[in-house]
């Protein structure tokens, strides 16, 4: 179906507690659910996505039983909204510092392994710096925190990635490659051995990072390869 010319009809017509539903929706799992959250009733929550349709003259959401599927353009709309509604919430972070006599903020998000040193000692520059910056931190996994980037919820994200080549929508500049050592105890029976073979080491109990980090992919890697 396409989307008839409105001009600035959309600018003009919708409203903040439609996207408000809308970013709620693109992240809840049902509409009662963002509704909730959202702060409005089930059914005026229904009518907000209704009245937004019709403004736009093409549909946004299509029933599938008793739940509701966005359609193409309903996609769209989601990802858009909570863009908006996370730009207007940094507006109003940014307002709230300036008016405590700081220059301006960032919102950084790190990976587990970057927290140890490289984020806290960019932290401490800044701090050391004349620079008024206010700076909020969220820390999680790299998943998560590549959608709150994507979703302009955060500005900047430190991290590793095990695989670069799946953020193409993402800019991503190099910072360090830290190599990776294994390590035993000294009274282990193999510390004093030289030329050891990977059938010497495969038999002994290991100490692995967690599941699902770039670490533990690169050493399940290390025993792939052999």
């Amino acid at each position: 179906m396409k989307l008839p010319k409105a001009g600035h009809r959309f600018r003009k017509t919708v409203r903040i507690s439609q996207l408000e539903l809308l970013a709620e929706l693109h992240r809840a799992p049902t509409l009662s659910a963002a509704a909730k959250v959202a702060g409005v009733a089930q059914p005026a929550a229904s009518r907000l996505l209704k009245t937004l349709s019709d403004v736009l003259g093409i549909p946004l959401f299509e029933k599938v039983g008793r739940a509701i599927r966005p359609t193409p353009a309903g996609h769209i709309m989601l990802q858009r909204a909570a863009t908006l509604i996370a730009d207007l919430d940094r507006i109003e972070e940014e307002l709230d510092a300036v008016s405590r006599g700081l220059v301006g903020n960032v919102s950084l998000g790190a990976g587990i392994a970057s927290c140890y040193v490289l984020v806290p000692d960019g932290l401490q520059r800044l701090l050391n710096s004349p620079a008024k910056i206010s700076v909020s931190l969220r820390e999680g996994g790299m998943d998560e925190l590549c959608t709150m980037l994507r979703e302009g919820k955060i500005d900047l994200l430190v991290g590793r990635f095990e695989d670069k080549t799946g953020q193409g929508d993402l800019v991503a500049e190099d910072l360090y490659d830290p190599p990776m050592r294994i390590v035993c105890g000294a009274k282990n029976p193999i510390a004093r051995r030289r030329n050891l073979a990977f059938a010497d080491v495969l038999e002994r109990d290991w100490l692995l990072p967690e599941a699902g980090t770039p670490m533990r992919a690169g050493i399940e890697a290390l025993f792939r390869g052999a």
